[in-house]
């Protein structure tokens, strides 16, 4: 009898992050977090896109950090130019949202300075495949 292939949920983690002195955050904050054992197994076992959304001076580092990881998809796209950083967030947001409601995908926000400790990604992403449900975490 043969085994029915294991389908992965769908997640898309949105992170807004750009300038050396950020990544540096992220790099010691969400990307360190996302790399510890548990955190990554469960990262393994998702469909994962990872968007950052940055400046064009940012891509390439972003991406030889994210790679490390090893997920399944990496998308980097340019922060709008407004003279209202708030106001270009908030597009890339609902950009990300219409994203996720296209592809019928989880949204994990991953702001530089955030941190998941190690396990914890298992568990949101449990909670967060009952129907219609949020899971909401505390931000730093």
């Amino acid at each position: 009898m043969q085994k029915e292939p294991i389908l992965k949920n769908k997640l898309r983690i949105y992170t807004a992050v750009w300038d050396d002195k950020y990544i540096d955050l992220f790099e010691k904050t969400v990307f360190r977090s996302f790399s510890w054992p548990e955190n990554k197994k469960a990262l393994q076992n998702e469909n994962v896109t990872w968007s950052f959304y940055t400046k064009e001076e940012s891509h390439t580092r972003l991406l030889q950090l994210a790679k490390r990881l090893d997920l399944n998809h990496y998308e980097v796209r340019e922060v709008p130019k407004h003279p209202d950083m708030g106001v270009a967030l908030v597009e890339c947001f609902s950009r990300e949202i219409e994203h996720c409601l296209n592809d019928n995908a989880k949204l994990l926000l991953a702001p530089p300075d955030s941190l998941f400790g190690d396990g914890s990604l298992k568990s949101i992403f449990e909670l967060g495949s009952q129907p219609e449900s949020c899971v909401a975490v505390a931000h730093p």
